[in-house]
């Protein structure tokens, strides 16, 4: 911070010197300037004395301030003299506090090992004794094997510990850099592939939320066994009790007075040896805790730095181009990008990587691998029951909203099983041990691309001729048939375009970003246009039908607006893609594919509310009818009982459905 202030101290000095030189000036008018008609002589005196006064100060702040600028380079080089001194100073005090650590590790360990082996030769001896003896053995025994498990855990949790102040450190340290470049650089290119590169480098914070949260239920299990040994401890604070009920239960086995002397003393001896291993296993458990206290603290910084990172990054980046605009920088590096886009060497990399990953976390794969082998094999069975409930659906008197619901289950699970596996092959990948550049992007590719893909698929089933669309809510099949060829291709294409960009756009190579990754965004921007043509054009698309029906609403008289909105957003992010804003256009076309999914998501949601009220209101209308035709079935037997009397009451008058009271009730 000295050093700082030092840096952006001449600029202010020169400023307050450019200051008090027209104050000067100002003051030597004053000074000799007449006095005003009838002022008194004291008072002009006064006057031109205050003002030489103050010129005179300030003169001497002038000098002073000259001689702090003459002097400043060589304070400057002193400040960060002793900057590097400290520094260096510090790096020195860090190795040697790492090497008594690593000592006193070892040390523990040592004493460790040399107690377990004891305690297992102790137990081995303990076969022929006594049973107390021999029971009193094998828990100091398992006590002393506690020990090495404690000094291992406190040894990982202390590199842990310095690895994660270390990565703060270094946040912290990018963001103070990254800050300082804004201030200097403003919007500019450079700096706009500088915060990018910062941006793709930052750590993936939900490993440590994870071990956050998984560390808040070790503090509580290591808190209750130390609770635990702490209890032990307190009921050999005075060992003569503990011992002497140890031997009256010995006593009733042992009659020679010497043997039993014998084993009254070696209890003593194991119990004062336990007492003092729980004072050990406790020391232990205390420092412990104090290490994961100190690693919670410190992933916590280093998440809030991280976070005001991302934030600063998130807050600048929309605004910087990241990149030169189309065609006007060096396309030579093209086809170099597209070799090292698809370069065996990089695939069977991260295949090596994949299976890595999968050995180390074997369960996890198999359990994986026996959900998706449920999923493929429900298909068929799946499959039967949708065209049965659609045979149901058509039938009015079983039809129901959970006819809806199960259909709606039925597709979800039917579009699961590919969009799943790329999610979880992308999971796999990126906590593979050796993860590089191009695993990381791989991985990202995958977990985006893979809920695309989902979407897709689901709508497409939702249109499918005899599906929901049809169906349950009797879409039209001309708009239908559009519909599910336009998700098919979004599906067919646009998925792997998607799943490149994402690969290209995180290289770690600028221009592979700048050249095939621009051409693979842009060309999926005109895609998306192409796809959401004919949904939306006002005359001959799927909303066509809409706008005809409700001619006089708002929605209706704009159509022309949304028209030119769902076309021309596309092809603007494309346009923004080319001017260089990359960075502005990918996270923009992330954001509109998520309303966009959200939104037909939330229609869907609609439809099935919609669907509910009508087959509800149905019900209802069909009770009422029912109630009336029985009413009237009444009437007539009582009127047929009344003419064999001879009586003639008057006809009973018909009232139509009232379906008012069937909307009310």
């Amino acid at each position: 911070e000295q050093v700082e202030a030092q840096i952006s101290r001449p600029a202010a000095a020169r400023e307050r010197i450019s200051q008090l030189g027209v104050s000067r000036q100002e003051l030597a008018v004053v000074a000799s300037a007449q006095p005003a008609p009838g002022e008194a002589q004291i008072v002009t005196n006064s006057r031109i004395l205050t003002a030489r006064l103050r010129r005179a100060a300030q003169g001497a702040e002038i000098n002073m301030l000259e001689q702090e600028l003459l002097s400043q380079p060589v304070r400057l080089s002193l400040l960060q003299a002793q900057r590097d001194i400290s520094v260096r100073t510090n790096e020195v005090l860090g190795k040697r506090t790492k090497i008594l650590r690593d000592a006193i590790n070892n040390r523990r360990q040592s004493e460790a090992a040399l107690a377990e082996e004891a305690a297992a030769a102790a137990e081995l001896a303990a076969a022929d004794k006594h049973p107390v003896l021999r029971s009193l053995i094998e828990e100091n025994a398992e006590l002393t094997r506690e020990l090495p498990r404690r000094v291992a855990a406190i040894e990982a949790a202390g590199k842990q510990l310095e690895e994660i102040k270390a990565e703060a450190a270094d946040i912290e340290r990018r963001l103070t850099r990254s800050e300082k470049l804004f201030e200097i650089g403003g919007v500019s290119r450079s700096i706009g592939r500088l915060l990018i590169e910062e941006n793709r480098t930052l750590p993936q914070m939900s490993k440590y939320r994870a071990q956050l949260r998984a560390r808040s239920r070790e503090l509580g299990e290591i808190g209750l066994a130390q609770l635990r040994i702490q209890e032990q401890r307190r009921e050999l604070v005075s060992t003569n009790r503990r011992t002497q009920e140890l031997v009256d239960m010995v006593a009733a086995d042992v009659s020679n007075p010497d043997e039993l002397e014998e084993i009254t003393a070696e209890i003593g001896r194991l119990l004062q040896d336990r007492r003092d291993r729980l004072l050990q296993v406790e020391d232990s458990y205390n420092l412990y805790l104090q290490t994961l206290g100190d690693l919670d603290i410190e992933q916590r910084r280093l998440l809030e730095t991280t976070d005001r990172y991302r934030q600063f990054l998130a807050r600048n980046l929309l605004w910087i181009p990241s990149a030169q605009v189309l065609f006007m920088g060096t396309w030579q590096d093209t086809f170099p990008a597209v070799e090292r886009s698809l370069s065996p060497t990089r695939w069977l990399g991260a295949v090596a990587s994949l299976m890595d990953s999968i050995s180390n976390r074997l369960a996890a794969a198999l359990l994986f691998l026996a959900l998706f082998v449920v999923l493929l094999v429900l298909r068929r069975p799946l499959s039967q029951r949708y065209e049965e409930i659609g045979e149901k659906v058509l039938r009015t008197p079983e039809d129901n909203i959970g006819l809806t619901l199960a259909s709606l289950g039925v597709i979800v699970i039917r579009a699961l099983p590919l969009p799943l596996l790329m999610i979880v092959i992308g999971w796999f990948l990126r906590h593979a041990p050796q993860p590089s550049v191009f695993t990381d992007a791989l991985a990202r590719g995958l977990s985006l691309s893979g809920p695309f893909l989902f979407y897709a698929l689901a709508f497409r089933a939702l249109s499918a001729p005899g599906g929901m669309l049809d169906l349950h809510f009797g879409w039209q099949e001309t708009n239908l048939k559009i519909i599910r060829r336009q998700l098919g291709r979004l599906a067919t294409i646009g998925t792997p375009l998607i799943f490149f960009t994402i690969l290209l756009f995180l290289s770690d190579i600028a221009s592979d970003q700048a050249t095939v990754g621009r051409l693979m965004f842009i060309t999926f921007m005109v895609f998306l246009t192409v796809v959401i043509r004919p949904l939306t054009h006002p005359t001959a698309g799927v909303v066509a039908t809409h706008y005809r029906r409700y001619p006089e609403r708002w929605t209706s008289k704009l159509r022309w607006l949304w028209f030119g909105l769902s076309v021309g957003f596309p092809l603007l992010l494309g346009l923004v893609s080319a001017l260089g804003y990359l960075y502005t256009s990918a996270i923009v076309a992330g954001l509109l594919l998520e309303t966009i999914w959200r939104l037909l998501t939330l229609g869907v949601v609609y439809l099935v509310l919609l669907r509910w009220f009508a087959l509800a209101r149905r019900k209802l209308a069909r009770q009422l009818a029912k109630e009336e035709f029985e009413a009237m079935l009444a009437a007539q037997e009582n009127e047929s009982q009344s003419d064999a009397e001879g009586d003639s009451p008057p006809a009973p008058i018909e009232e139509p459905l009232d379906i008012d009271k069937v909307d009310l009730q």
